[in-house]
Protein backbone atom coordinates (compact mmCIF):
# COMPACT_ATOMS: atom_id res chain seq x y z
CA UNK A 1 0.00 0.00 0.00
CA UNK A 2 2.66 2.69 0.92
CA UNK A 3 4.91 2.24 -2.18
CA UNK A 4 1.37 2.51 -4.22
CA UNK A 5 0.58 5.79 -2.47
CA UNK A 6 4.08 6.96 -3.27
CA UNK A 7 3.44 5.98 -6.69
CA UNK A 8 0.61 7.81 -7.08
CA UNK A 9 2.44 11.16 -5.23
CA UNK A 10 4.80 11.03 -8.20
CA UNK A 11 2.51 10.70 -11.32
CA UNK A 12 0.64 13.36 -9.47
CA UNK A 13 3.53 15.62 -9.21
CA UNK A 14 4.03 15.25 -12.84
CA UNK A 15 0.47 15.99 -14.19
CA UNK A 16 0.08 19.06 -11.47
CA UNK A 17 3.11 20.52 -13.07
CA UNK A 18 2.37 19.99 -16.74
CA UNK A 19 -0.86 21.46 -16.35
CA UNK A 20 0.87 24.04 -14.87
CA UNK A 21 3.21 24.16 -18.14
CA UNK A 22 0.35 24.21 -20.66
CA UNK A 23 -1.66 27.09 -18.48
CA UNK A 24 1.30 29.24 -18.38
CA UNK A 25 1.53 28.95 -22.19
CA UNK A 26 -2.08 29.53 -22.37
CA UNK A 27 -1.71 32.84 -20.55
CA UNK A 28 0.89 33.88 -22.09
CA UNK A 29 -0.23 33.18 -25.70
CA UNK A 30 -3.81 34.50 -25.47
CA UNK A 31 -2.51 37.49 -22.72
CA UNK A 32 -4.83 36.62 -20.15
CA UNK A 33 -3.25 37.09 -16.94
CA UNK A 34 -6.07 35.36 -14.93
CA UNK A 35 -4.49 31.85 -16.34
CA UNK A 36 -1.27 33.23 -14.53
CA UNK A 37 -2.61 32.46 -11.02
CA UNK A 38 -4.17 29.13 -12.02
CA UNK A 39 -0.55 28.04 -13.26
CA UNK A 40 1.21 29.56 -10.22
CA UNK A 41 -1.73 26.84 -8.45
CA UNK A 42 -0.22 23.51 -10.03
CA UNK A 43 3.40 24.78 -9.62
CA UNK A 44 2.91 25.19 -5.90
CA UNK A 45 0.81 21.91 -5.38
CA UNK A 46 3.42 19.81 -7.51
CA UNK A 47 6.18 21.65 -4.54
CA UNK A 48 4.05 20.37 -2.35
CA UNK A 49 4.02 16.81 -3.54
CA UNK A 50 8.14 16.79 -2.93
CA UNK A 51 8.48 17.30 0.75
CA UNK A 52 4.90 15.58 1.62
CA UNK A 53 5.49 12.93 4.46
CA UNK A 54 5.96 9.34 3.53
CA UNK A 55 8.04 6.65 4.53
CA UNK A 56 9.50 6.43 0.48
CA UNK A 57 10.16 10.08 0.53
CA UNK A 58 13.36 11.33 2.05
CA UNK A 59 12.24 14.65 1.58
CA UNK A 60 9.24 14.54 3.53
CA UNK A 61 11.49 13.88 6.88
CA UNK A 62 14.02 16.81 6.36
CA UNK A 63 13.57 19.66 9.58
CA UNK A 64 12.03 21.92 7.44
CA UNK A 65 9.94 19.73 5.42
CA UNK A 66 6.57 20.40 7.26
CA UNK A 67 7.09 24.56 6.50
CA UNK A 68 8.20 23.35 2.63
CA UNK A 69 5.10 21.49 2.74
CA UNK A 70 2.54 23.58 3.91
CA UNK A 71 3.88 27.42 2.78
CA UNK A 72 3.24 26.36 -0.57
CA UNK A 73 0.09 24.65 0.05
CA UNK A 74 -1.33 27.93 1.43
CA UNK A 75 0.09 30.02 -1.78
CA UNK A 76 -2.49 27.44 -3.69
CA UNK A 77 -5.45 28.92 -1.76
CA UNK A 78 -4.43 32.72 -2.71
CA UNK A 79 -3.35 31.59 -6.10
CA UNK A 80 -7.04 30.17 -6.29
CA UNK A 81 -9.16 32.91 -4.77
CA UNK A 82 -7.12 35.19 -7.52
CA UNK A 83 -8.13 33.29 -10.35
CA UNK A 84 -11.31 33.36 -9.43
CA UNK A 85 -12.27 36.57 -8.58
CA UNK A 86 -10.43 37.91 -12.49
CA UNK A 87 -11.62 34.82 -14.16
CA UNK A 88 -15.08 35.06 -13.56
CA UNK A 89 -15.89 38.84 -11.76
CA UNK A 90 -13.01 41.24 -13.55
CA UNK A 91 -13.85 44.33 -11.58
CA UNK A 92 -17.14 43.55 -10.51
CA UNK A 93 -17.74 43.25 -6.93
CA UNK A 94 -17.37 39.42 -5.82
CA UNK A 95 -17.50 38.15 -2.10
CA UNK A 96 -13.12 37.70 -2.37
CA UNK A 97 -12.53 39.71 0.70
CA UNK A 98 -14.16 37.40 3.12
CA UNK A 99 -12.20 34.33 1.29
CA UNK A 100 -9.52 36.43 1.60
CA UNK A 101 -10.62 37.02 5.27
CA UNK A 102 -11.36 33.22 6.02
CA UNK A 103 -7.60 32.51 4.20
CA UNK A 104 -5.54 34.91 6.67
CA UNK A 105 -7.56 33.56 9.55
CA UNK A 106 -7.02 30.10 9.19
CA UNK A 107 -3.11 30.31 7.55
CA UNK A 108 -2.79 32.12 10.75
CA UNK A 109 -3.69 28.96 12.66
CA UNK A 110 -1.78 26.59 10.46
CA UNK A 111 1.33 28.61 10.58
CA UNK A 112 1.12 28.28 14.35
CA UNK A 113 0.49 24.34 14.16
CA UNK A 114 3.77 24.34 12.01
CA UNK A 115 5.86 26.16 14.64
CA UNK A 116 5.11 24.06 17.24
CA UNK A 117 4.81 20.48 15.30
CA UNK A 118 7.97 18.17 16.05
CA UNK A 119 8.47 16.91 12.25
CA UNK A 120 6.56 16.02 9.23
CA UNK A 121 5.46 12.88 10.75
CA UNK A 122 4.05 14.56 13.84
CA UNK A 123 2.08 17.16 13.52
CA UNK A 124 0.13 18.89 15.29
CA UNK A 125 -3.79 18.91 14.55
CA UNK A 126 -3.41 22.85 14.04
CA UNK A 127 -2.06 22.03 10.79
CA UNK A 128 -5.15 20.61 9.53
CA UNK A 129 -6.40 24.33 10.60
CA UNK A 130 -6.03 25.80 6.45
CA UNK A 131 -8.58 22.83 5.24
CA UNK A 132 -11.60 24.91 6.92
CA UNK A 133 -10.56 27.66 3.98
CA UNK A 134 -9.65 25.11 1.42
CA UNK A 135 -13.32 23.78 1.99
CA UNK A 136 -14.54 27.33 1.44
CA UNK A 137 -12.59 28.29 -1.05
CA UNK A 138 -13.21 25.60 -3.75
CA UNK A 139 -16.50 25.55 -2.72
CA UNK A 140 -16.67 28.86 -4.34
CA UNK A 141 -14.46 27.82 -7.32
CA UNK A 142 -17.13 25.21 -7.94
CA UNK A 143 -20.28 26.92 -7.32
CA UNK A 144 -19.15 30.12 -9.98
CA UNK A 145 -18.44 27.52 -12.49
CA UNK A 146 -21.94 25.46 -11.85
CA UNK A 147 -23.53 29.19 -12.01
CA UNK A 148 -21.80 29.69 -15.57
CA UNK A 149 -22.75 26.12 -16.38
CA UNK A 150 -26.40 27.05 -15.64
CA UNK A 151 -26.13 30.07 -17.50
CA UNK A 152 -24.87 28.26 -20.89
CA UNK A 153 -26.14 24.88 -21.18
CA UNK A 154 -28.96 26.20 -23.64
CA UNK A 155 -27.10 28.49 -25.36
CA UNK A 156 -26.74 26.99 -28.89
CA UNK A 157 -23.69 29.38 -29.96
CA UNK A 158 -21.52 28.21 -27.47
CA UNK A 159 -19.92 24.45 -27.89
CA UNK A 160 -20.59 21.41 -26.42
CA UNK A 161 -16.63 21.59 -24.92
CA UNK A 162 -17.09 24.72 -23.29
CA UNK A 163 -20.02 24.03 -21.54
CA UNK A 164 -18.64 20.45 -20.34
CA UNK A 165 -15.28 22.25 -19.09
CA UNK A 166 -18.23 24.42 -16.90
CA UNK A 167 -19.35 21.13 -15.21
CA UNK A 168 -16.13 19.22 -14.94
CA UNK A 169 -14.98 22.10 -12.54
CA UNK A 170 -17.21 21.17 -9.83
CA UNK A 171 -16.68 17.63 -10.21
CA UNK A 172 -12.72 18.03 -9.74
CA UNK A 173 -14.03 20.48 -7.15
CA UNK A 174 -15.25 17.47 -5.16
CA UNK A 175 -13.29 15.55 -5.79
CA UNK A 176 -10.24 17.24 -4.32
CA UNK A 177 -12.29 17.71 -1.05
CA UNK A 178 -13.12 14.30 -0.71
CA UNK A 179 -9.42 14.11 -0.49
CA UNK A 180 -9.38 16.98 2.04
CA UNK A 181 -11.26 15.06 4.63
CA UNK A 182 -8.30 12.31 4.82
CA UNK A 183 -6.14 14.52 5.26
CA UNK A 184 -7.70 16.17 8.36
CA UNK A 185 -8.17 12.43 9.59
CA UNK A 186 -4.34 12.17 8.74
CA UNK A 187 -3.07 15.31 10.71
CA UNK A 188 -5.39 15.28 13.32
CA UNK A 189 -5.72 10.80 14.40
CA UNK A 190 -2.24 10.17 12.87
CA UNK A 191 0.01 13.57 13.14
CA UNK A 192 0.60 13.08 9.55
CA UNK A 193 2.58 10.08 8.98
CA UNK A 194 0.48 7.61 8.08
CA UNK A 195 2.35 5.00 9.76
CA UNK A 196 -0.65 3.33 11.61
CA UNK A 197 -3.70 1.32 9.59
CA UNK A 198 -6.22 4.68 9.98
CA UNK A 199 -3.06 6.79 9.09
CA UNK A 200 -1.83 4.51 5.66
CA UNK A 201 -5.95 4.17 4.93
CA UNK A 202 -6.45 8.21 5.39
CA UNK A 203 -3.54 8.67 2.86
CA UNK A 204 -4.83 6.24 0.26
CA UNK A 205 -8.34 8.32 0.56
CA UNK A 206 -6.57 11.25 -0.02
CA UNK A 207 -4.66 10.37 -3.30
CA UNK A 208 -6.79 8.56 -4.57
CA UNK A 209 -9.35 11.47 -4.38
CA UNK A 210 -6.90 13.86 -5.43
CA UNK A 211 -5.35 11.71 -8.60
CA UNK A 212 -8.77 11.78 -9.99
CA UNK A 213 -9.27 15.61 -9.01
CA UNK A 214 -5.90 16.10 -10.74
CA UNK A 215 -6.55 14.01 -13.78
CA UNK A 216 -9.82 15.67 -14.39
CA UNK A 217 -7.79 18.96 -13.84
CA UNK A 218 -5.46 17.52 -16.81
CA UNK A 219 -8.86 17.14 -18.99
CA UNK A 220 -10.41 20.27 -17.81
CA UNK A 221 -7.06 22.69 -18.44
CA UNK A 222 -5.07 20.96 -21.08
CA UNK A 223 -8.21 18.79 -22.76
CA UNK A 224 -6.22 16.89 -25.72
CA UNK A 225 -7.73 16.90 -29.03
CA UNK A 226 -9.32 13.87 -28.77
CA UNK A 227 -10.87 14.57 -25.49
CA UNK A 228 -12.04 17.66 -26.91
CA UNK A 229 -13.53 16.55 -30.19
CA UNK A 230 -15.21 13.65 -28.41
CA UNK A 231 -17.18 16.19 -26.13
CA UNK A 232 -18.37 18.11 -29.12
CA UNK A 233 -19.78 15.04 -31.01
CA UNK A 234 -23.35 16.38 -31.31
CA UNK A 235 -21.97 19.86 -31.58
CA UNK A 236 -19.92 19.18 -34.48
CA UNK A 237 -23.19 17.75 -36.28
CA UNK A 238 -25.12 20.84 -36.38
CA UNK A 239 -21.43 22.97 -36.49
CA UNK A 240 -22.87 24.55 -40.24
CA UNK A 241 -26.25 25.55 -38.19
CA UNK A 242 -24.16 26.83 -35.41
CA UNK A 243 -21.46 28.73 -36.72
CA UNK A 244 -23.14 31.69 -38.58
CA UNK A 245 -25.63 32.01 -35.18
CA UNK A 246 -22.06 31.87 -33.06
CA UNK A 247 -20.74 34.85 -35.42
CA UNK A 248 -23.36 36.59 -35.49
CA UNK A 249 -23.81 36.43 -31.26
CA UNK A 250 -20.25 37.27 -30.48
CA UNK A 251 -20.83 40.20 -33.17
CA UNK A 252 -23.69 41.89 -31.29
CA UNK A 253 -21.98 41.00 -28.13
CA UNK A 254 -18.93 43.14 -29.06
CA UNK A 255 -21.35 46.16 -30.84
CA UNK A 256 -23.69 46.14 -27.33
CA UNK A 257 -20.45 46.66 -25.18
CA UNK A 258 -18.52 49.28 -27.68
CA UNK A 259 -21.98 51.20 -27.80
CA UNK A 260 -22.56 51.09 -24.28
CA UNK A 261 -19.28 52.72 -23.27
CA UNK A 262 -18.71 55.27 -26.61
CA UNK A 263 -22.30 56.62 -26.72
CA UNK A 264 -23.83 54.98 -29.93
CA UNK A 265 -26.17 52.97 -31.00
CA UNK A 266 -25.75 49.44 -31.46
CA UNK A 267 -26.09 48.76 -35.04
CA UNK A 268 -23.76 51.37 -35.43
CA UNK A 269 -21.19 50.11 -33.48
CA UNK A 270 -22.36 46.76 -35.14
CA UNK A 271 -21.20 48.12 -38.61
CA UNK A 272 -17.89 49.90 -37.01
CA UNK A 273 -16.40 46.38 -36.21
CA UNK A 274 -17.73 45.03 -39.57
CA UNK A 275 -15.86 47.78 -41.83
CA UNK A 276 -12.75 47.37 -39.66
CA UNK A 277 -12.62 43.82 -40.35
CA UNK A 278 -13.13 44.56 -43.84
CA UNK A 279 -10.71 46.71 -43.81
CA UNK A 280 -7.78 43.83 -41.96
CA UNK A 281 -9.01 41.28 -44.52
CA UNK A 282 -8.78 44.54 -47.26
CA UNK A 283 -12.45 43.65 -48.51
CA UNK A 284 -15.30 45.22 -48.41
CA UNK A 285 -17.48 42.17 -49.73
CA UNK A 286 -20.08 41.43 -47.20
CA UNK A 287 -19.73 38.14 -48.12
CA UNK A 288 -16.19 38.06 -47.50
CA UNK A 289 -16.34 39.68 -44.55
CA UNK A 290 -19.12 37.08 -43.10
CA UNK A 291 -16.89 34.24 -44.21
CA UNK A 292 -14.04 36.09 -42.08
CA UNK A 293 -16.34 36.18 -38.95
CA UNK A 294 -17.40 32.80 -39.06
CA UNK A 295 -13.49 31.51 -38.86
CA UNK A 296 -12.68 33.92 -36.02
CA UNK A 297 -11.37 32.86 -32.38
CA UNK A 298 -11.25 34.47 -29.16
CA UNK A 299 -7.22 35.41 -30.16
CA UNK A 300 -8.72 36.78 -33.82
CA UNK A 301 -11.67 38.44 -31.96
CA UNK A 302 -8.75 40.64 -29.55
CA UNK A 303 -6.61 41.13 -32.62
CA UNK A 304 -9.92 43.28 -33.90
CA UNK A 305 -10.40 44.97 -30.96
CA UNK A 306 -7.00 46.14 -30.68
CA UNK A 307 -6.65 46.91 -34.27
CA UNK A 308 -5.87 50.71 -35.64
CA UNK A 309 -8.89 49.95 -38.13
CA UNK A 310 -11.34 49.44 -35.22
CA UNK A 311 -9.89 52.53 -33.24
CA UNK A 312 -10.29 54.45 -36.60
CA UNK A 313 -13.63 53.62 -37.25
CA UNK A 314 -14.78 54.23 -33.36
CA UNK A 315 -13.30 57.71 -33.80
CA UNK A 316 -15.22 58.48 -36.75
CA UNK A 317 -18.97 57.93 -34.91
CA UNK A 318 -17.47 59.50 -31.38
CA UNK A 319 -14.44 61.52 -31.39
CA UNK A 320 -14.51 62.17 -27.79
CA UNK A 321 -14.60 58.85 -26.19
CA UNK A 322 -11.59 57.15 -24.70
CA UNK A 323 -10.76 54.31 -26.82
CA UNK A 324 -8.84 52.68 -24.60
CA UNK A 325 -11.26 52.24 -21.92
CA UNK A 326 -13.94 51.11 -24.24
CA UNK A 327 -11.58 48.36 -25.92
CA UNK A 328 -10.66 47.02 -22.22
CA UNK A 329 -14.24 46.84 -21.19
CA UNK A 330 -15.55 44.60 -24.35
CA UNK A 331 -12.08 42.44 -24.32
CA UNK A 332 -13.50 41.77 -20.77
CA UNK A 333 -17.15 41.25 -22.10
CA UNK A 334 -15.98 38.41 -24.39
CA UNK A 335 -14.05 36.40 -22.35
CA UNK A 336 -16.89 36.97 -19.31
CA UNK A 337 -19.40 35.29 -22.24
CA UNK A 338 -17.31 32.87 -24.21
CA UNK A 339 -14.83 32.87 -20.96
CA UNK A 340 -12.96 29.21 -20.96
CA UNK A 341 -13.64 28.80 -24.51
CA UNK A 342 -9.74 31.20 -25.28
CA UNK A 343 -7.84 28.28 -23.68
CA UNK A 344 -8.18 26.30 -27.06
CA UNK A 345 -7.34 22.67 -27.08
CA UNK A 346 -4.51 21.68 -29.54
Amino acid sequence: MESFIFILLIVTLLIRFLIGIRLFASAKINNLPNLRWLAGYFFANAFIVIFSPHPYNPLGSLPFSLALFVLPLLLTQAALILFNQDTFYKDKESPARWFWMAFGITSIGTIYGVAVSPSNAAQSPWVATYIISQFLIWSWHAQIAYRAWTGLINEPTVEDWVKSRYILIPTYSAAFLIGSVGTVVRIVFTGGAGADSIGITAAAVTLIAQFVSVVLQYLVWVMPESFRAWLNRDYQTHLSEYSEKQSHAILQLIGASISRDANINQMTAVRAVRNAIGRIINSDAPDAIEKHISEMGYKQWVDVLHSYELVKQISLVNAGVSIERILENTIKTLVEKQSLFTIEAK
